[in-house]
């Protein structure tokens, strides 16, 4: 890995049957191209297999099992107050972040996210519109969402930025 490369912390705070196979092959590549970084998931009561496996097919897509990253869940004040130190949330494409995602806005983090035809899968780029960062952070298809993740991985004023117009948001949003 190169030395000068930013570790930058992704998330991915969706329950676990919300990733499928090629979303998650998809985090594989981001992670491959950038050796610093980890990927941070949120433990769910009964996540114990799904943790397993994500490790393996981790290990199996050429990324070591120990760059995903599983902590506890907490209480909704603290659980937001953590997301905060992450540096870019990845959304799950085929059921989107509903609640998380409200959270991670709130937390300042940049999302990355791919609308489907069903409801569940709209949510994370309605959120994001109603932002105002739906540009920099809605995906038309999973090559695009991939390169999204990526841009933003590499990009840490652009991640400021839109960090920034995330808390302009909190203090301007009527209540």
């Amino acid at each position: 890995p190169d030395p000068t490369e930013e570790r930058v912390t992704l998330c991915a705070f969706n329950q676990f049957f919300k990733i499928d196979h090629d979303t998650f092959s998809s985090w594989m590549r981001i992670l491959r191209e950038h050796k610093h970084s980890i990927l941070w998931f949120l433990r769910f009561p009964a996540s114990n297999v799904a943790e397993a496996n994500l490790k393996r097919e981790a290990k199996q897509l050429g990324v070591d099992p120990d760059r995903l990253v599983f902590t506890e869940w907490a209480s909704n004040m603290r659980n937001t107050a953590i997301k905060e130190l992450c540096d870019l949330f990845l959304d799950t494409p085929r059921y989107n972040a509903h609640s998380s995602g409200v959270d991670v806005l709130w937390a300042m983090i940049p999302p990355v996210t791919l609308p489907g035809d069903r409801m569940a899968a709209r949510v994370g780029a309605s959120l994001a519109h109603a932002a105002g960062i739906d540009r920099e952070c809605v995906a038309s298809s999973l090559g695009h969402y991939e390169e999204l993740a990526r841009g933003l991985v590499s990009n840490v004023t652009h991640r400021t930025e839109i960090r920034a117009q995330l808390s302009d948001g909190r203090t301007a949003s009527p209540p």
